[in-house]
């Protein structure tokens, strides 16, 4: 009889706001107080700031690594350039510098955790879809360091938590480190459609099995209720737990687009 699996759905909806700018004539024009209305799928940037803090607590996993996070489509037709990202509360807001591939850091502001600050954005509820992004410099394009993804699944369901949480019987909070608890499962998103992955350390390597592919350990139903129905051909799930496999381990993905057709070797 299999294990109870619970299943981290991370189901990461956007945050948009309503802000409402209020400046009285009698004070100081540079005294400016922004209301936050926050949406119902908005982050809370106390969490986010937590996720930084388990960053740093596992660094050891990723020494070089740097912390961003990730916005995904999560419906067709979704516009994913100029995308804009706040940190709002009742007496802050910071624009986020998002880069080209939907990706931005978040830093620490005291007043804004205080404040119960959110993270909001100017796209529609439901459509946009976030993930922590732990990435080591110098690795080629379609590849991943191992101790990057064990780091990155801490920083999201020990800390950041921009996702909604599909646990019915409350069991993950009693796991522990869920990212070490084969209770659990994390599903990561590549970059790009995903042919094949192969783990390679030193002379070692192994392609990832089809059910660590694609959500195939998951049935239709479950699948709905992720962040990822839309990317389903990027998704993947890494041996966080197999220890045979070390944190230098790479992995090495064939992207759909990179693999040749019968067309082109005829």
């Amino acid at each position: 009889m299999r294990n109870l699996h619970v299943h981290v759905i991370l189901s990461v909806g956007l945050m948009a706001s309503s802000m409402v700018l209020q400046a009285d004539p009698a004070q100081p024009t540079d005294e400016v107080v922004v209301e936050s209305r926050a949406h119902p799928d908005a982050k809370s940037y106390a969490h986010l700031v937590r996720g930084t803090q388990i960053f740093e607590q596992y660094r050891q996993l990723a020494p070089r690594a740097s912390l961003r996070f990730k916005l995904y489509p999560r419906e067709a037709g979704v516009n994913m350039h100029d995308l804009k990202v706040q940190i709002v509360s009742k007496s802050v807001r910071i624009p986020l510098e998002v880069d080209n591939e939907a990706r931005f850091e978040v830093p620490v502001n005291q007043t804004a955790v205080q404040e119960n600050a959110d993270l909001t954005y100017n796209r529609r509820e439901g459509t946009l879809s976030w993930r922590a992004d732990v990435r080591t410099p110098g690795l080629p394009e379609n590849m991943r360091r191992l101790g990057d993804l064990r780091l990155e699944c801490r920083v999201e369901l020990l800390g950041a938590h921009v996702a909604r949480m599909f646990d019915p019987l409350g069991f993950l909070p009693k796991l522990g480190d869920p990212c070490n608890n084969p209770q659990a499962a994390y599903h990561f998103i590549a970059d790009r459609p995903i042919f094949n992955v192969t783990l390679i350390y030193g002379q070692r390597s192994a392609s990832l099995s089809t059910e660590k592919l694609y959500g195939n350990d998951w049935n239709e139903l479950m699948i709905r209720f992720t962040d990822w129905p839309l990317l389903r051909d990027r998704v993947f799930l890494a041996p966080l737990r197999d220890t045979t496999w070390p944190d230098d381990t790479l992995l090495e993905f064939d992207y759909m687009e990179d693999t040749p057709t019968l067309e082109k070797v005829l």
